[in-house]
């Protein structure tokens, strides 16, 4: 083999030699950018499933404050509803002094324990009746009361208020929520219509 040969033969191997090394790199180079996809396609889907999680936490916490809000806003309309209907309510009270009213006294009057009683409070209208009611003792007008009586001892260990606006404000947590429920249901019908 002479000198010419024997540099082709190695000129040949270098050239196998280096288009192996090329292949090897290149092989090499697709494996590495199939992994590295790989990696960025596991790094996106893991990245989504957290997007995914926080959007659905933070959507479900939106609309639980939203809902909160709603509910108090909701309350806060009842109680004033409910205040405007006590009011309303309570400032429709003398009208029940128009019709047989000295009976309707003498039955609030009939309801107190039998006392000694020293005091007693009444609508000024009402001063003649309860002066009737209760001879001997001090009556009083007052403006607060629409109808009944309020009466004391005199050593003021009982008192008792047997008065309509006592009897509103007993009777008024058991009736707020049917007003209310009856408001409700007519201002949907209204709404409809």
């Amino acid at each position: 083999m002479g000198y010419r040969e024997l540099i082709e033969s190695l000129k040949r191997e270098g050239e196998e030699k280096a288009n192996s090394i090329l292949d090897e790199a290149h092989k090499e180079c697709e494996s590495i950018q199939r992994d590295t996809e790989e990696k960025i396609r596991s790094l996106e889907e893991r990245y989504r499933k957290r997007l995914e999680e926080t959007i659905r936490k933070q959507k479900a916490e939106i609309l639980r404050q939203a809902r909160l809000q709603a509910d108090k806003t909701i309350l806060l309309a009842e109680r004033e509803l409910a205040d405007r209907a006590y009011n309303l309510s309570k400032s429709l009270l003398p009208l029940l002094r128009e019709e047989s009213y000295d009976l309707v006294f003498e039955a609030l009057v009939k309801e107190l324990p039998s006392e000694k009683w020293r005091i007693i409070r009444v609508n000024p209208g009402d001063m003649r009746l309860a002066e009737d009611h209760f001879s001997g003792t001090e009556v009083h007008g007052d403006e607060s009361i629409s109808g009944g009586v309020e009466v004391e001892t005199e050593d003021r260990r009982i008192r008792i208020t047997n008065t309509f606006e006592k009897r509103l404000q007993r009777l008024w947590e058991g009736m707020v929520s049917d007003i209310l429920k009856e408001i409700s249901r007519s201002g949907k019908n209204n709404r409809k219509g």
